[in-house]
């Protein structure tokens, strides 16, 4: 009974604490191969919402939500459209946005068990959790389903979301000596920022290698990034992404 007293105190003090942090003080809630985070700077130079005429933002595969949340920090829009074909990743957003109390609880559980355990048993932590989220369903489970994502997120292999043909999640343990695995202010300011967001779990059509063609009529845009992630050592280094708008 005091955990939760103790717990329930703590996230009253961190809504506290939301309602007077600067909108930019926010930050993404996973670690995401590909985001763009780094290209922050770049792509701040194609938004089209400076002088107020374009006032809702749609991003159908938004990933780890670093452009979102540079929007959402300086600009006040009227209407907000994420998706992402990733169940469990769109799941994790839902249930910041819905249930954050919650979903810190169980996260500082979580937190507190693993970092007092020594090596071989965060080991055998780690591959139980994963096995956990395997087979836990996100409507039988929602809340439990993304604090599992966010744990593994935090102390996996760099942080690598990675599935095996059967569609289960395979990354091994990373090598951290203190994750921070429940970081409760950033819930909160995340959740604040996401209320007004609609988050879907979507398909998106893709037209790979036609952007050029499909896209014609827009501008086309190619910046340098570094990626790191790939099964292949060539694939790894600098590469070309595409910034597309319509002014």
């Amino acid at each position: 009974m005091y955990l939760i007293l103790k717990l329930i105190k703590e996230t009253n003090n961190l809504r506290s604490q939301v309602l007077n942090t600067k909108l930019c003080d926010v930050k993404p809630s996973l670690k995401w191969a590909g985001g763009k985070g780094q290209l922050l700077k770049e792509i701040r130079k194609y938004y089209p919402f400076v002088n107020q005429n374009i006032t809702r933002y749609a991003e159908p595969f938004v990933g780890g939500e670093a452009v979102l949340f540079d929007i959402l920090s300086n600009y006040d829009l009227e209407e907000v459209y994420i998706s992402d074909i990733n169940a469990e990743l769109i799941n994790t957003y839902q249930t910041i946005r819905d249930n954050p109390d919650k979903l810190i609880e169980i996260l500082c559980n979580m937190q507190d068990e693993f970092i007092s355990l020594g090596l071989d048993d965060r080991k055998k932590y780690y591959l139980k959790k994963r096995e956990r989220f395997h087979f836990l369903k996100i409507d039988d489970g929602a809340v439990e389903k993304a604090a599992l994502m966010i744990f593994l997120n935090k102390t996996c292999f760099n942080g690598l979301f990675r599935v095996n043909q059967k569609g289960l999640f395979n990354v091994p343990m990373g090598a951290y000596q203190n994750p921070l695995i429940c970081d409760g202010e950033n819930i909160c300011a995340v959740s604040e920022r996401l209320q007004k967001v609609t988050i879907v779990c979507q398909d998106y059509k893709k037209a790979i290698d036609f952007f050029d063609t499909l896209y014609q009529d827009y501008q086309i845009q190619r910046v340098n990034a570094t990626r790191m992630i790939n099964c292949n050592h060539v694939g790894r280094g600098k590469i070309k992404e595409i910034l597309i708008s319509n002014v």
